[in-house]
């Protein structure tokens, strides 16, 4: 990240700007439901494909899939949790000391050094990066799975 990147991160959360600018994560945030319902939806289409296939490859794309498609789920938690957790900062801006000390309490850790909502801001996108790189795997997983299934009906006729 460049340092002008950086300093213009670090208005996002003015003063004047912190409410807005959590307003725009959580919303970002909330996009993530519509990525693992794709997901979701991918995964059924996929395993239709290769049911309906006697191919071990077909079988070994599931499996693939099936990985894919629960790494992307476990990714989607932490967005979704994440959202929910900027509503909860969003409704008391100025606690997030208290905040962090709660979440380590409930986590059984120990609290971390003060967090800038920057660097939560830093997190939250890098998680939402990670659910898209996921279904994006998934994606080329299915598509290929897709057309090994087309080639498979293909060289029966």
């Amino acid at each position: 990240m460049s340092i002008s990147n950086e300093s213009e991160s670090a208005n996002l959360f003015s003063q004047e700007n912190s409410s807005i600018s959590l307003e725009v994560l959580i919303a970002f945030l909330r996009t993530g439901r519509m990525l693992d319902h794709a997901s979701s939806v991918l995964f059924i289409v996929t395993a239709v494909v290769a049911i309906t296939s006697n191919s071990l490859l077909c079988m070994v794309g599931l499996l693939l899939s099936f990985m894919l498609a629960l790494t992307e789920k476990y990714y989607a938690w932490r967005v979704a949790l994440d959202a929910e957790l900027f509503k909860t900062i969003k409704k008391v801006p100025l606690k997030t000391e208290s905040f962090d000390q709660s979440l380590a309490a409930f986590l059984k850790s120990s609290p971390r050094a003060e967090r800038t909502m920057t660097s939560r801001w830093e997190g939250a996108k890098r998680l939402f990066v990670h659910q898209s790189i996921w279904l994006g795997l998934q994606v080329f997983s299915s598509v290929c799975e897709i057309a090994i299934r087309i080639w498979e009906i293909s060289s029966m006729r």
